[in-house]
């Protein structure tokens, strides 16, 4: 047999033995990098939340906050399931309760249009219809031609007798709305949906958790 003949059989014998190795010692992709708990926990988290989102559409408000806070236990940082729960909060008129809850969200985003909307919800529904009012031009502020914004500052401004500034807020939002060709609002802000309480003048209290 010729040398070089000899050669190329041996070097594609090391070749098949080489590529045998590799086929018998490999275990597949690697796995240790996936936590199957925390895969159960976000699948468990993520179907809470789907649960208090169509509970929350159906006017269940007291189903809705015992899910949440259920979903919140495994991950209290999820600014949608904390919006969300202080929506139902302030349906259930635990008014303290879910402005603790934006004034988080606040703190932790100061350009948080909804939760500085909702914030001032809560507020006016608690009588302190100034400070509602400063919060909700401030959510203004951040998301302009966001029609449920206007037409919280229109009851707002009717609560205080102002008639002139109720009549601007209400025509901007029916003109935003005139204008829009889609109309869809988060689930988690909170909306006019009957006259708050009459005012009074009384100053806003700080937050329970700064009391505390």
């Amino acid at each position: 047999m010729k040398r070089p003949l000899v050669i190329m059989i041996c070097v594609l014998v090391a070749i098949v033995a080489a590529t045998g190795i590799v086929i018998i010692t490999y275990d597949g992709p690697e796995t240790d990098n996936v936590d199957p708990l925390r895969v159960s926990r976000a699948r468990s988290a993520w179907q809470l939340f789907s649960q208090a989102k169509t509970l929350i559409a159906t006017g269940h408000y007291q189903e809705a906050e015992r899910i949440l806070a259920r979903q919140l236990r495994l991950y209290p940082e999820s600014v949608m399931a904390l919006r969300l729960h202080g929506r139902a909060k302030y349906e259930l008129g635990e008014y303290a309760e879910a402005a603790d809850i934006f004034r988080l969200l606040i703190a932790r985003d100061p350009q948080d249009a909804i939760s500085r909307n909702n914030l001032g919800q809560c507020l006016i529904r608690m009588q302190w219809i100034e400070a509602g009012i400063k919060e909700l031009l401030h959510a203004r502020e951040i998301a302009p031609g966001t029609p449920f914004i206007d037409e919280n500052l229109m009851q707002a401004y009717l609560v205080l007798g102002d008639v002139k500034k109720a009549s601007q807020y209400r025509f901007s939002a029916e003109k935003i709305r005139s204008n829009a060709q889609l109309q869809l609002e988060p689930m988690d802000a909170i909306r006019v949906n009957e006259p708050p309480p009459p005012a009074v003048n009384e100053p806003e209290p700080e937050s329970r958790h700064e009391q505390d």
